[in-house]
């Protein structure tokens, strides 16, 4: 999303909606539907495999479906395993296309094959006629060797390093990724119009830089979270025999552990950062 809304920042994505992630372009048409699979990187994808067809069958669904929104969408299969050199697959590759050929392996897969499992994708695939498999796979595209999660996070480097100044660069990606992880919660449960548009993404990576300029300070919100530990709660400490002075009811008392232990966490988190001034 934050590559796509450099460029158009009214894009948007969807989470378990059309597919695994959706990509939305401005009008509300479906661009991409992404499929992505998690495997050790030694797995090897086939035209066997049960991960492919079950993918298959569900796009099938979805290029059969009568929705103008789908009419030009491309769809994308990312997988942390390999494909061989040998197989047919490779060709349905970005760089490699070559539609016909995957056609042909797997309709001989789905005529030939019994695998109980894959049975109702076979029949969706057989189903298509050899003209419509090959309209339906020149939009299927397969991204193998795709990168983990902590090879993806290392990818924003270039976007947060033109951000703001190299000593805050951690800084920045934590509390973006944090937006993202509890934007996407709220995403999940239904709670906004359907699709994280490149618009909010833009503004919270705006509001994140301006906040982590050399001249101010962030506050955290989650710090207000944390519980607090016992031992702060000790009565003995200075700032409460102060309150404990001017008769402080139990209500102040608690007020006033809250932001010590707050401020002290906040300020814990700025020496670890290097943002402090």
């Amino acid at each position: 999303l934050l590559q796509r809304a450099h460029v158009d920042p009214g894009a948007a994505v969807a989470l378990e909606l059309i597919d695994d992630v959706s990509v939305h372009d401005t009008a509300g048409d479906v661009d991409v539907a992404k499929q992505l699979k998690h495997y050790n990187p030694k797995f090897v994808l086939t035209s066997h495999s049960t991960e492919l067809w079950r993918t298959l069958k569900s796009w099938v669904d979805l290029f059969l479906r009568n929705d103008s929104r789908l009419s030009n969408c491309r769809f994308e299969l990312y997988i942390t395993g390999q494909l061989t050199p040998a197989s047919a697959l490779v060709s349905l590759r970005e760089n490699q296309r070559d539609p016909e050929l995957a056609r042909r392996d797997l309709i001989g897969v789905a005529n030939t094959s019994r695998t109980k499992i894959n049975l109702s994708a076979y029949t969706a695939f057989q189903q298509l006629g050899a003209a419509r498999q090959f309209d339906f796979l020149q939009r299927v595209f397969i991204y193998d060797g795709a990168p983990r999660i902590d090879a993806i996070l290392r990818s924003l480097r270039p976007y947060t390093r033109s951000a703001c100044s190299e000593h805050v660069v951690q800084a920045f990606e934590q509390r973006l990724l944090g937006w993202w992880v509890q934007r996407v919660i709220v995403h999940l449960q239904g709670s906004d119009d359907g699709v994280i548009t490149g618009l909010e993404l833009l503004a919270t990576f705006d509001d994140i830089r301006e906040q982590l300029r050399r001249t101010t300070l962030i506050v955290d919100d989650d710090i207000f979270d944390l519980p607090i530990p016992e031992d702060v709660e000790d009565r003995g400490r200075t700032f409460l025999q102060q309150l404990k002075f001017i008769a402080a009811d139990n209500a102040m008392f608690r007020n006033a552990i809250s932001d010590y232990y707050c401020a002290y966490v906040q300020r814990s988190r700025w020496i670890d950062e290097n943002i402090s001034v």
